[in-house]
């Protein structure tokens, strides 16, 4: 039986940092979205009258505040997740020269 050592050199964080930067770059086509999404709420809120004191269009602004909320929460986790990536990716990219590994290798002869 030899032992003989193996050096194997892993290059997968340059894969991942162009798969995470794929990603972050779809969550901020989301976030724009969203963005463009409160905007069009806020208008339509600021479009209805306040003071007819008509129950549909009071309806429908409330509606329409619900929405912004969700629209708000949807866009602070997809903020929140975009800066896990820029993380992630700044790790990948510091990882791209450091990732090699030694493995031991029996070689049995029979």
């Amino acid at each position: 039986m030899t032992k003989k050592l193996i050096i194997a050199r892993i290059e997968f964080y340059n894969f991942l940092s162009h798969y995470f930067a794929i990603i972050h770059k779809l969550l901020g086509f989301c976030s724009a979205h969203l963005t463009y999404a409160m905007d069009f709420a806020n208008a339509a809120l600021f479009s209805i009258p306040v003071s007819d004191g008509l129950d549909n269009l009071k309806s429908h602004r409330e509606q329409i505040s619900k929405m912004q909320k969700q629209i708000k929460d949807y866009k602070t986790e997809i903020d929140d997740l975009s800066e896990k990536i820029k993380k992630s990716i700044s790790y990948c990219k510091e990882k791209e020269n450091e990732c090699s590994i030694t493995v031991r290798s029996i070689k049995h002869r029979n």
